[in-house]
């Protein structure tokens, strides 16, 4: 009987999904019955969505509810604590907006306030910020938007123009770049000295962590990638083409440095052990031997305890963040960025920082306070900002994140020397 009852329910799902294609194809064809000359198009193309095992999708392909943005889905995924499929929720949003400097008080000096966004992303900050800087009445900007991911720049632009409108769009620009080439775009728009205000999200995005093709996660079979720049006019090498390269002693100071590993020489070896890992959970089966192997073994013999799974993909979320931050040459941009700095703000511009690891924060932490004994800065905060309780619950993200700024002098920049 059960049988019987799930035939039929299979046989009118059919039914249903014939009849959607039907009445699409009839659409279809109303649009050009009544142009002149019109020509029969050709027949659309049925497809099947994607089908899943279970109640609710699981794979990040399976999600089209969520990449379609349906409100309700959308919602829930939310409300739980998770991020939607191919779109990211920004942190410290607020606290970020209220650092924007009030565009009113630039324009009774007849000056454009300029603003930087260095890291668009999803473009949740920057939403913030020109709406913010589209309420105040009579005031000129200009807001420049960069990116290194040409991927997700295509898809934030077409998704910031539909919000804000084409008739509002000259006052923005895109511009495919990794922060750590600014000064070229400083010097194309002739910026020196005259931005307003500067934000750089540090780290990667939603996006990037979620899609397993772009190989930034090891919970998931995929390609040993990690480039934050897939294009041709990028030059980055993958993270399976780094490890075949790079020599033990390299890969050792890269992971002790990128991300403090207690356990660097061990993996260095096991890393470049042929086979090379080629996937992204080859890579975290390697990581988990290494330290059952190495970690485990002694930590057994002073506590007689053993190390969770959690322990476990903690080191290999470490070892992933290491090499990533290798092949992109985070570390070395972020440092371009912040001896960069004095000569892009105006007098009493500001430059926010979100950072996400001890790496990123300590750069950030001694160019502000060496700016600010130098005279290059006015102020700067020597204590972080971190995401609340309720953020920290409605985005599990956001716990790491630390903010800080810091506000340029009047003073010249020349002469002055940022320690990075």
């Amino acid at each position: 009987m059960i049988s019987f009852v799930l035939l039929i329910l299979c046989l009118f799902r059919q039914e249903v999904n014939s009849f959607s294609f039907l009445l699409r194809r009839m659409q279809y064809r109303s649009e050009y019955a009544h142009s002149p000359g019109a020509i029969d198009p050709e027949p659309i193309a049925w497809t099947r969505r994607t089908r899943y095992s279970g109640k609710y999708p699981k794979n990040y392909n399976e999600k089209y509810k969520e990449h379609s943005r349906n409100a309700t889905v959308v919602a829930k995924v939310i409300e739980k604590g998770g991020t939607p499929a191919g779109s990211h929720i920004p942190i410290l949003v607020n606290e970020i907006v209220d650092l924007v400097p009030n565009a009113s008080s630039s324009s009774k000096n007849n000056k454009t306030v300029v603003s930087m966004d260095c890291t668009l992303g999803y473009g949740g900050h920057t939403k913030s910020i020109l709406n913010k800087l589209f309420k105040q009445q009579n005031t000129q900007f200009r807001h420049f938007m960069i990116d290194q991911d040409c991927i997700e720049m295509t898809k934030t632009k077409d998704r910031i123009e539909e919000t804000f409108g084409a008739k509002n769009m000259a006052c923005l620009s895109f511009h495919h770049l990794n922060f750590k080439d600014i000064e070229s775009l400083i010097s194309k728009e002739c910026l020196h000295g005259q931005v307003d205000f500067l934000l750089a999200d540090l780290g990667f995005s939603s996006m990037q962590i979620d899609d397993p093709a772009r190989g930034f996660t090891y919970k998931v079979n995929a390609p040993l990638d990690m480039r934050m720049d897939v294009s041709s006019s990028g030059k980055t090498e993958t993270a399976y083409e780094y490890l075949s390269r790079v020599r033990c002693k390299e890969l050792e100071a890269v992971l002790k440095e990128n991300s403090d590993e207690c356990l660097a020489l061990p993996l260095a070896r096991a890393l470049v052990t042929e086979p090379i890992p080629s996937t992204t959970t080859a890579l975290a089966d390697r990581v988990r031997a290494c330290y059952k192997a190495h970690h485990l073994s002694s930590q057994q013999q002073r506590t007689g305890s053993t190390s969770s799974k959690e322990d476990l993909n903690k080191a290999v979320a470490r070892t992933m963040q290491a090499i990533r931050i290798e092949i992109n040459g985070e570390f070395q941009a972020l440092d371009n960025l912040l001896s960069s700095l004095p000569g892009l703000l105006s007098p009493n511009g500001i430059a926010v920082f979100l950072t996400f690891h001890s790496g990123e924060d300590r750069r950030v932490k001694k160019a502000f306070k060496s700016g600010f004994k130098n005279g290059i800065y006015s102020e700067w905060s020597r204590e972080v900002t971190r995401a609340g309780a309720e953020e920290r619950r409605s985005n599990p993200r956001s716990k790491c994140a630390k903010l800080r700024f810091a506000i340029r002098s009047g003073l010249p920049p020349d002469g002055l020397q940022l320690e990075t």
